[in-house]
């Protein structure tokens, strides 16, 4: 997770200064604070998921160039560790979130709203449990959208790869 927040942190940077903009600009921008700002570009704190999808749309980019690699240690790697990268990182950002959920003990409710003729009729309250918010997070998580075609694709032909070799080896349990 260290890497994602220095990741996250010098993107920030150099995605607002190839903007020209300054820490005021970006905060005006994102409706946030200079402090936050400035906080964010030092690892201080982590944005919110509401000012992460704000960054990732006002930058025209995608998530995984937000936070999975630096652009600055673009060069360093070729494309394929790189890649590998980015699913090491998803995977643990993932992970993480799922645990968090899972053993957080929180249940969670929400209002779903009832109609008749276009007017509230009632509001059916429903409890999540931490079990169930994990499950629907990780499903949500696997759905993938953010990722490339390309790294998708080598996603799958690493995991067929790796069941055939356990099959060869003999490793391999139905």
């Amino acid at each position: 997770m260290e890497n994602l927040n220095r990741n996250l942190a010098e993107n920030i940077k150099k995605l607002r200064k190839e903007k020209g903009m300054t820490q005021t600009d970006l905060a005006v921008e994102l409706g946030v604070s200079k402090h936050s700002i400035i906080s964010y570009e030092k690892e201080g704190t982590f944005p919110t998921s509401d000012i992460i999808g704000k960054l990732v749309e006002f930058f025209s980019i995608s998530p995984n160039e937000l936070f999975l690699y630096s652009v600055n240690n673009d060069q360093k790697s070729t494309d394929k560790e790189r890649k590998v990268e980015e699913l090491k990182e998803f995977k643990s950002i993932v992970l993480d979130k799922v645990i968090d959920l899972r053993y957080s003990g929180e249940e969670k409710q929400f209002g779903e709203e009832q109609y008749i003729e276009g007017e509230i009729d009632r509001v059916e309250f429903k409890t999540i449990t931490p079990e169930e918010q994990a499950k629907t997070y990780l499903i949500q998580s696997m759905n993938l959208n953010s990722l490339s075609f390309d790294l998708l694709e080598e996603f799958f032909e690493k995991s067929i790869n790796e069941q055939i070799a356990k099959v060869i080896e003999g490793n391999w349990k139905d």
